[in-house]
């Protein structure tokens, strides 16, 4: 069984084929893949497109930096997941 180096370079290489085939899928894809396996990969890929322009909708909306940025994480009664990524 390989140890050390080996097995954070495999580690890597895991994740680069992993971050390769989240970044082929569809916003639907990854949310199935969240909703029906808890994949917080998936989940993080979905936050790293879409988290910015909600970001900013809640700044628009709010006027203040720090209301926007509760907004954004404020959690809602749908698992603690903050309300816009509940949907």
């Amino acid at each position: 069984m390989a140890t050390g180096p080996t097995n954070l370079l495999l580690e890597h290489v895991r994740n680069l084929l992993g971050e390769t085939k989240l970044r082929q899928l569809t916003d639907r894809q990854l949310l199935d893949c969240y909703i029906s396996q808890r994949d917080e990969a998936a989940f993080a890929k979905l936050v790293e497109r879409h988290g910015p322009m909600v970001l900013r909708v809640c700044q628009r909306i709010l006027h203040e930096p720090h209301s926007a940025e509760d907004a954004f994480q404020s959690p809602s009664t749908n698992g603690g997941l903050p309300i816009w990524r509940a949907n």
